[in-house]
């Protein structure tokens, strides 16, 4: 081999060597993981635990995913501490729930759902109550309160049945005849206490928000229909991002931050002021295709009128977590 030749080989050689090198760079930045969109500093001030989102390999697709016999159980654990006229109002609830796939027809699942466990109580100047379907000789309430443990007496009986579709929306909605009765047979009190058969219904249907169709990718907005508002609400309007996704507990999670606004009850007469707002943070899981976890942050401010009693009343820092759990 002569000279020329043993340089021409050096070269190619270092070039080849060059060639690799830039590759494997290339392809160490591309396994890097990257930060998604961050949580917003309240919510990770209430909530520390909360997983770091992180950019996926490419569009993620949010679906609902269920089988014929497919059951999970929802717990929920919140306290509330409410500032009423300058007197402490405490609410505490610890509830669980059933959730059971009945059957699948195209994308629609028929789900019945129930309360099967509910101990929930509020501590008032004007009196308190305890529901407590564990201990219930521990259940009381003031004369106020009884018209609304009345009406959840009825609701803890009830099995709700309902369809929601892989994009978690509800094309039709009935509340059971059981609920509605619970609520006209205390229509009085119902209203003072902003219940209707919808928001009570809505108990019901928790773990199920709706989610775009088509993949997103981190940033991506939307605003899910939500046609059941809480207690005490009117309308809803709500507002999701999709921040990115992370792992916990061996789950691969999307995680979705969501912003709710609720406007005062259509029957209006007793709000004189009504500003409440919800922020969450959503991990969906997107191998089992279910809301897995929710932390929600509530605050509110409210001015109302009860027996011709102007009332002022301040929510600050409702903190809610609840999971769902495969019960395979």
């Amino acid at each position: 081999m002569n000279r020329l030749t043993l340089l021409m080989c050096f070269a190619l050689t270092v070039f080849a060597a060059g060639c690799d090198s830039s590759s494997s760079k290339n392809d160490d930045q591309a396994s890097t993981p990257r930060p998604g969109q961050p949580i917003s500093d309240e919510l990770r001030k209430a909530f520390p635990d909360l997983p770091t989102p992180m950019q996926p390999d490419g569009p993620v697709q949010l679906v609902y995913k269920m089988q014929p016999g497919d059951s999970w159980r929802i717990v929920f654990d919140q306290k509330l501490n409410m500032d009423s006229m300058g007197m402490a109002v405490a609410e505490t609830s610890d509830a669980q729930m059933t959730f059971t796939c009945e059957s699948v027809q195209d994308d629609r699942f028929q789900v019945t759902s129930s309360i099967t466990r509910l101990v929930a109580g509020i501590d008032t100047p004007g009196g308190s109550y305890r529901i407590d379907t564990v201990n219930p000789e521990k259940a009381h309430a003031a004369a106020v309160f009884q018209p609304m443990v009345d009406i959840w007496s009825e609701v803890l009986k009830t099995e709700a049945r309902f369809v929601v579709t892989s994009a978690g929306t509800f094309p039709d909605i009935e509340v059971p005849d059981a609920i509605t009765g619970a609520v006209n047979a205390h229509q009085e009190a119902a209203n003072g206490f902003g219940v209707t058969p919808e928001t009570l219904f809505a108990n019901f249907v928790v773990g199920l928000f709706e989610v775009p169709a088509t993949p997103v990718e981190v940033g991506h907005k939307w605003e899910p229909a939500v046609p059941l508002p809480p207690q005490g609400a009117g309308e809803v309007h709500a507002d999701a991002t999709f921040l990115g996704v992370a792992e916990q507990e061996g789950r691969r999670l999307a995680v979705i931050e969501m912003t709710s606004r609720f406007s005062a009850p259509a029957d209006n007469s007793m709000f004189e002021k009504f500003d409440m707002r919800g922020d969450a943070v959503v991990l969906f899981d997107l191998d089992g295709g279910y809301l897995w976890k929710e932390y929600i942050l509530r605050t509110g401010d409210f001015e109302l009128t009860v027996n011709d009693r102007s009332m002022e009343q301040e929510l600050a820092g409702q903190a809610l977590i609840w999971r769902m759990e495969s019960e395979d």
